[in-house]
């Protein structure tokens, strides 16, 4: 103890001694997360997508990887690269080398050793591929061993890694190789312990692995003369399974081990009654139709009765027998189909060409009103106007305190009058709407219905103070304003447009001017500001500023927490090397700091660069927002209008002189150039195509049939997209703004409205589309076209004629 003491005391006269020190906060977060990391380091301009190359591309990007390492000084940076070049090397098939990478080169405390792991791990598992093939099993054991020793290392020691979700699967399926491989050298116990472990793990559409696995583990047991066991699991696949390949297996079974169970007096027939009623049951498939009650299971007679007219079309019976059901049977548990079933048969009968009958009125007297309103918008979407009508005049007869019904169903009769030519009739519903409302969700409409209507009579006066009214209702700086804008923001821009197209008619033109600079101030990057621009002959971007500096930017923001500043540092790290994907995947878990203007330009740009052009746009804008799109940078507005897929663009465009700017203007409404959007009417890809839509184009490219799933590639969507958007555009004398309605809304409703609306020029055509959808579209494709166009070609237009001009010259395509 003394001689202790007189150490410490010597070590401390002469200056040895120190004391121990606190961990700083930098030294105990290794990974440096607080400490934002530069995606150039590789690359100084465009980023390539590493995970969506080209075979022949592969090999001059370990080409050029391989020249910069020299280049390279800090540890993280020679990391990443070795990352990448292990991962090139791996889908170039040469595993040995990615191991080489993966396993020698990356040294250090790195924060992407997950996904490390995951690509010597997929290494691993293609040499054990290759040995199997090749007879050694020996060798394809030890690396599918060690693969799965990789993943239960990345399961244990990373638990926020994004790659957890796919381990059990991962892990499953190469115990279920390890087990087959063990099989085949008959080491039967060893392929019993993998398959039971392959069975322990649980994930998401494991049932087929489970079936496999349970098929795998009967067949070991079977071999090593374990029949009890092999005769359960089969009994228990057959219990659990209709599948052929179960029906086969237990089969072969019963046939060569039914001797060897019976002597040892297991009991076989519960396999026998088994299979014997799979047989019964396949057998009778094509007896299935026979076999059902000619009721279709309904107890009810008359429910009988109103299926079996569906079943024959016969209309005068369907209507019958569903009157009967809901006039003396409304309660009845079997008639909860009835209505929306009646619904489609009405349908479908006016589709036919046939004239409305009483019978269907006496019916619709029944209904309650949601399901009338159902009813009502379906014929009126379709163009059955008049026979919406009745259905919506119904609602009002018959449900008059039922408010919202009786709301919509007044602002649809003044619509299907006004596209009828009565407008006298369509400005009494709507007056009466809004007599009886001051709220609800076409109280709006009605509002700017009324002055637009006078304005299409010639009532110039009337309409300019109708417009100028519902204008000061919805004064910005009115308290009320916000919780209005919402279903008013339309109308309000529309009606300061069309106020001022009233007041030039009535020679006002002062009055115009201030009305149209209002609009350009209040709604800069509205559709009808770009038009009062044109008017104003103002610069289209005159809300861009060229000489303020780009947006500060900051990669990092007090708030992000422990795991949102090492998912933005995993994020920056993946999309400097090109793993843009998972980089997007990384970023969009950080959920903190967007409070921050300079902050989240740091995301806008990070997702740019990572081709997340979706969430680009939608950061910009809310960036935008916060200053009314007024007074922004250029560099703001290129992330908000960024030219996505231009080279794809232009080459499908270019044959057809089509202008490449309406392309992307199109696919940015479309699809915020997401590759993969699927909306709920089913269309897919960057401009959206219907699957039907796109094989009848591919027929006549003579390309193949596409997949749905085809659909999500670029190229074949953008080739596919173009050329029907030229088909529309021919369709429709070149005229954009019926192209772009009938992209969205189909080309046969397009020419309806044309019909209807054949007296109104373009512009007010658009405004009178009934579709709120397909208004708001046209409008928007054509101020994003008007953008693009300024944006990156300087073009300013001076007409409305200009904009709609979007075929380009034979001398400016070729350049």
């Amino acid at each position: 103890m003394k001689s202790s003491v007189f150490l410490i005391l010597i070590c401390f006269l002469l200056g040895l001694w120190q004391e121990p020190e606190i961990a700083s906060a930098r030294q105990l977060d290794i990974f440096k997360s607080a400490k934002p990391f530069s995606i150039h380091f590789l690359f100084s301009g465009r980023i390539p997508n590493i995970e969506s190359l080209e075979s022949k591309e592969i090999e001059p990007l370990i080409k050029q990887f391989k020249e910069e390492e020299g280049r390279l000084k800090t540890l993280e940076e020679k990391n990443l690269l070795f990352l990448a070049l292990g991962y090139l090397h791996l889908i170039k098939r040469d595993e040995e080398e990615a191991l080489n990478y993966l396993e020698n080169k990356i040294r250090g405390n790195f924060i992407l050793q997950d996904l490390r792991m995951v690509f010597e791990s997929q290494a691993r598992i293609e040499l054990a591929k290759k040995a199997s093939t090749a007879g050694d099993y020996p060798a394809a054991i030890q690396n599918l061993e060690e693969s799965l020793r990789i993943y239960l290392d990345l399961h244990r020691a990373y638990p926020s890694s994004p790659y957890q979700v796919d381990l059990p699967r991962l892990m499953a399926e190469i115990e279920k190789q390890l087990g087959d491989l063990y099989f085949e050298t008959k080491q039967f116990h060893m392929a019993w312990q993998f398959y039971r472990k392959a069975l322990m793990r649980e994930f998401v559409g494991n049932e087929a692995h489970q079936m496999v696995v349970h098929l795998a583990l009967a067949k070991t047991y079977d071999s090593e003369h374990n029949l009890e066991e092999a005769l359960d699991i089969y009994t228990f696949l057959l219990d659990s399974y209709d599948d052929p390949q179960v029906e086969s297996s237990a089969r072969a079974f019963l046939d060569t081990r039914r001797q060897d169970m019976i002597n040892r007096k297991l009991p076989v027939q519960a396999l026998d009654l088994r299979l014997n009623r799979t047989e019964s049951r396949s057998g009778s498939e094509s007896k299935q139709t026979a076999r059902k009650s000619p009721n279709n299971g309904y107890q009810h007679p008359h429910v009988q009765d109103f299926y079996a007219a569906v079943k024959q079309n016969d209309f005068p019976a369907i209507f019958d027998t569903a009157f009967r059901i809901l006039s003396e049977y409304p309660g009845l548990f079997e008639a909860r189909g009835v209505i929306s079933k009646t619904n489609q048969m009405v349908f479908d009968f006016i589709q036919k060409g046939n004239e409305w009958e009483e019978t269907i009125d006496r019916i619709l007297h029944l209904y309650p009103p949601m399901e009338l309103r159902r009813l009502a918008f379906l014929l009126w979407k379709n163009q059955y106007s008049t026979q919406a009508a009745r259905v919506y005049s119904v609602i009002l007869e018959e449900h008059p305190t039922e408010v919202e019904s009786s709301h919509m169903a007044l602002y649809f009769l003044g619509r299907i009058h006004e596209d009828l030519g009565n407008n006298d009739q369509a400005l009494k519903f709507y007056q009466q709407l809004l007599q009886k409302y001051d709220y609800g969700d076409y109280v709006q409409s009605a509002e700017f219905k009324i002055p637009w209507v006078h304005r299409l009579q010639g009532k110039l006066e009337q309409a300019e103070q109708e417009f100028q009214a519902f204008l000061d209702r919805f004064n910005p700086r009115a308290p009320e304003y916000e919780s209005n804008l919402l279903s008013a923001y339309n109308f309000v821009a529309a009606s300061y447009y069309w106020l001022a197209q009233t007041q030039s008619a009535l020679n006002k033109t002062d009055k115009s001017k201030i009305t149209l600079r209002k609009l350009v101030e209040l709604h800069p990057l509205n559709f009808y500001a770009m038009l009062a621009r044109v008017e104003l002959n103002m610069d289209a971007l005159s809300f861009v500023k060229e000489e303020l500096p780009s947006p500060e930017s900051q990669a990092r923001q007090p708030g992000l927490g422990e795991m949102g500043r090492k998912r933005l540092k995993r994020a920056e790290k993946l999309i400097s090397i090109g793993f843009l994907e998972k980089g997007l995947n990384e970023l969009a878990q950080v959920t903190h700091g967007s409070e921050s203007n300079a902050f989240l330009h740091h995301l806008i740009e990070l997702f740019l660069k990572a081709g997340g052009y979706e969430k680009t746009i939608a950061l910009s804008w809310a960036l935008s927002l916060r200053n009314n799109h007024d007074s922004l940078p250029s560099r703001l507005i290129e992330t908000l209008f960024p030219e996505a897929f231009m080279e794809k663009a232009r080459l499908e465009a270019e044959p057809y002189r089509l202008d490449p700017y309406l392309v992307l203007a199109l696919m940015r409404q479309e699809s915020a150039f997401n590759p993969n959007a699927h909306s709920s009417a089913n269309a897919m890809g960057l401009m959206q195509l219907i699957p039907q839509t796109a094989k009848r184009v591919a027929h006549s490219l003579g390309e193949p049939t596409p997949e749905s799933e085809d659909l999500k590639n670029p190229s074949l969507n953008i080739k596919l997209g173009v050329k029907y958007l030229n088909h529309l555009l021919e369709m429709f004398g070149d005229n954009p703004v019926y192209a772009l309605a009938a992209y969205n809304a189909g080309p046969n409703r397009v020419k309806k409205w044309r019909e209807i609306r054949s007296s109104l020029g373009d512009i007010e055509f658009i405004e009178s589309i009934p579709f709120n959808e397909t208004r708001n579209y046209v409008k928007k494709v054509l101020r994003n076209f008007v953008i693009y166009k300024n944006l990156y070609e300087k073009k300013n237009f001076t007409s409305w004629e200009q904009i709609l001009a979007i075929r380009m010259s034979p001398a400016t395509s070729d350049n």
